[in-house]
Order: C-alpha cells, then structure tokens, then sequence
C-alpha cells in the first residue's frame, strides 16, 4: 500500500504473522461481541413479552376486583396479587433497563473496534 506517495515497506514475516494473529483476535472478540448481543436482544424480546402478558393479568385483575365488590375477603385476595404482579413489573423493566445499558456498551466496544481496525489500517 502506497501513502501519499511514499514507497510501502516490506513486512518482515514476525510482523506479518503479529498483524494476521491481531486480526484474528479482533474478528473472534467481534463474533464474542455480536453472539452476546444477540442473546441480550433474545432476553429483551422474551421480557417484553413477559410486560405485556402481566398489562393483561392486572387488567384482568383489575375488571375482577369489581366482581367481587360484595366479597371483601376475596376483593382484599385479588388487590394482593394486583400489588405483586406491580411490583413483579417493575422488576422486568428494570432488567430491560440493564439490558439496553448492556447493548449500549457492546455497541460502543464494536465501535471502538472499528475505529482501531481502521486507524490499523491506514497505518
């Protein structure tokens, strides 16, 4: 490769092999990195899924809770597990949360994998 016009040097054959094993380290820690967001999105989809089945408990839960208007006993039973399914959904999107944090960092690690590969490249 030529830069600005200047003669490329030759490789000896250490640094041929050191850019060769850098390289693949780089394309394995890349795959580590895509295989793991991909999980992470697969444990994304199956919470979202868990959110929107608990909205319909607690509607349900909900429309329930005046059917039994007359029976306290059984109204104070449906009230309890309308707090529990609550509290239940705050603790899946708070894992989304770490999710999205967790996809965040490995997308700025694939970025900064890029730049280097780049800026190796120019080199």
């Amino acid at each position: 490769r030529r830069v600005h016009g200047e003669k490329q040097k030759s490789l000896s054959s250490e640094d041929f092999c050191a850019r060769i094993e850098e390289t693949k380290r780089r394309i394995l820690n890349k795959r580590e990195l895509w295989m793991k967001k991909m999980s992470l999105f697969a444990r994304k989809a199956a919470l979202e899924k868990a959110v929107i089945e608990e909205r319909a408990a607690l509607a349900s839960l909900r429309a329930s809770k005046s059917e039994f208007a007359s029976d306290e006993k059984r109204q104070v039973a449906v009230e309890k597990e309308i707090m529990e399914r609550k509290s239940k959904k705050r603790v899946t999107k708070s894992s989304l949360q770490s999710i999205d944090k967790e996809i965040e960092t490995i997308n700025s690690q694939l970025q900064e994998i890029s730049l280097n590969q780049t800026r190796g490249d120019k080199e």
